[in-house]
């Protein structure tokens, strides 16, 4: 299955027009159009009028395709020159922006965090610290059990065991 390829609106009045040169009978003294009835050599000049804005629009849409890929060749030359041209500027002004200004060059100061930005930091740093620190040797709690008088009884649990008399504890 084949497509017909799309005409445009200047390839048909083109068309039209050399269809009413070369084709039309000469018996044919008048054209019934648009409400109006107009004799051949009326229907060309309507015709002939039409296509100067059409062939120009065509003419343009050609010349700005040119125009768009010539710039898309040369921009990124543009813009490295641009970009070593603002370095050497920003080195030469540095300590005057009104006049770096001058050369479309802006240095943007940095910008200083809120209270609460600061706040937020800190928090965080914080609790990585504490997260990544290794947790200190916590002894043991000593659990002393009492009696009912309220009188500790025996050894504290969870100390260590006194050694026997005699034995040297290493």
């Amino acid at each position: 299955m084949s497509t017909k390829p799309k005409q445009t609106t200047l390839s048909e009045l083109k068309l039209m027009l050399s269809g009413f040169q070369q084709y039309l009978p000469t018996s044919v003294k008048s054209v019934p159009v648009i409400g109006d009835v107009l004799t051949p050599t009326q229907v060309e000049a309507k015709i002939e009028a039409l296509l100067p804005p059409f062939t120009a629009a065509d003419d343009a849409k050609a010349a700005a395709k040119v125009a768009v890929a010539a710039r898309k060749e040369v921009e990124p030359a543009a813009r490295a020159l641009l970009e070593a041209l603002r370095s050497y500027v920003k080195q030469l002004f540095a300590k005057d922006p009104v006049t770096m200004a001058k050369f479309g060059v802006t240095i943007t100061p940095r910008k200083q965090p809120s209270a609460l930005a600061k706040a937020a930091a800190h928090a965080k740093s914080t609790a990585t610290r504490k997260k990544n620190k290794p947790a200190a040797a916590v002894p043991p709690a000593k659990v002393v059990l009492l009696g009912a008088d309220g009188n500790p009884i025996g050894e504290p649990v969870g100390a260590p065991a006194a050694p026997a008399a005699g034995v040297v504890a290493k």
